[in-house]
C-alpha cells in the first residue's frame, strides 16, 4: 500500500492510485499522446484474448440445441443467492405455455432463458439446477461457465441480456451487453438503474428516435428496460420474442443508445488513464 511505503519511495507529485485491472502504458508509448491515440502492449504473461466469433462450434444456439431463430434471453451470472436467478422463472414458464401455441416450429421452444456462469455457492447452484430440471417447456437452460470471449459471443447472439440480482454495484455483464449492442432487461434496483442512467448521460452523440415514442412500453428506459416484478418482465419479454413491432423498436432503440453510451464511457476511460500515465512519465 502507498501509505506503508518507506519515505522517499514515491517522487513528490508523481503518485497516483491506480484502479484494479488498469494497465499502464510503457514510457515509449506516451510520446505524442496529445495528438495520437496509442494502445498499451499486451503483457506476455497474459496471452491476448481472441475476438468473439459466432461461427465457432460453441455458438449459443448450438449449445442450447435450438434453431438460430429461437430468441434467447441470456443471464450471465455467478451462481450465488444475491443473483436471485429464479426470480422470473415461474413467470417465464407461464408465458411460454401461452406463447408456445403460436410458435411456427413446434420442435423449438418459443424462447430460452439461459443462465451461464460459474458455481460460487454449491447449495444455491444445486437449487437452481433442480428447478431448471423440472422445466417441461424447454424454455430454461443452465450452462457452465465459459471464457469471457465466449460469454460476449453468447450475449451478441441473444435477443437481450438479463440481470435479476437483489443488489448490484454496476453490473459488468450489462455494461458488456451495451458494448456489443444487445438490449438490456434488468430488475429495477438502484445499481441497475444507475448504470442505465450513466449510459444515457454518456450517449451524447446518439441521434436515434425520440424516447417519447416508446415511453408507454412496459419497463422502457432510454437505454434498456427495468422491472420491479417478474410478471411484467416476462410479459414484455414474450412480446419481444414474438416480434411485437413496438416492443422490438423500443428494444432496438435502447440497445443502440446504450451502445453509444458504452462507447462514450470507454473513450472517456481511455483518455483519462492515458493522461494519468503521461503525467507520471513527464
Amino acid at each position: 500500500m502507498v501509505a506503508a511505503a518507506p519515505p522517499g519511495t514515491f517522487p513528490p507529485g508523481k503518485t497516483v492510485v491506480i484502479a484494479q485491472g488498469v494497465q499502464l502504458l510503457k514510457e515509449e508509448q506516451t510520446h505524442g499522446m496529445g495528438t495520437q491515440s496509442q494502445q498499451p502492449e499486451h503483457d506476455e504473461t497474459e496471452p491476448e484474448t481472441k475476438k468473439p466469433s459466432l461461427n465457432r462450434q460453441e455458438s449459443l444456439h448450438c449449445v442450447l440445441g435450438v434453431s438460430k431463430s429461437t430468441p434467447v434471453f441470456l443471464c450471465p451470472a455467478g451462481l450465488r443467492p444475491v443473483k436471485d436467478l429464479l426470480w422470473a422463472v415461474d413467470a417465464l414458464e407461464a408465458v411460454s405455455e401461452r406463447t408456445s401455441s403460436t410458435t411456427k416450429n413446434k420442435h423449438n421452444p418459443p424462447f430460452v432463458f439461459a443462465i451461464v456462469g460459474p458455481v460460487l455457492d454449491e447449495a444455491y447452484a444445486e437449487a437452481v439446477a433442480n428447478r431448471i430440471a423440472k422445466n417441461a417447456t424447454k424454455t430454461l437452460a443452465l450452462l457452465p461457465a465459459v471464457s469471457r470471449a465466449t460469454t460476449l459471443a453468447y450475449a451478441k447472439a441473444s435477443i437481450c441480456v438479463l440481470n435479476t440480482s437483489l443488489s448490484e454495484g454496476q453490473s459488468g455483464a450489462l455494461l458488456e451487453a451495451a458494448g456489443v449492442g444487445t438490449a438490456i432487461f434488468a430488475r429495477d434496483i438502484p445499481g441497475n438503474r444507475a448504470l442505465l442512467e450513466l449510459l444515457d448521460v454518456a450517449a451524447r452523440g446518439f441521434d436515434g428516435d425520440d424516447f417519447s415514442s416508446y415511453e408507454k412500453v412496459q419497463g422502457a428506459h432510454p437505454c434498456g428496460f427495468l422491472f420491479s416484478n417478474p410478471e411484467t418482465l416476462a410479459e414484455t419479454l414474450a412480446l419481444l420474442s414474438m416480434g411485437d413491432a413496438t416492443t422490438v423498436k423500443a428494444a432496438t432503440r435502447a440497445a443502440q443508445r446504450a451502445r453509444c453510451g458504452a462507447e462514450g464511457l470507454a473513450q472517456r476511460e481511455r483518455d483519462g488513464w492515458r493522461n494519468v500515465a503521461a503525467s507520471l512519465l513527464q
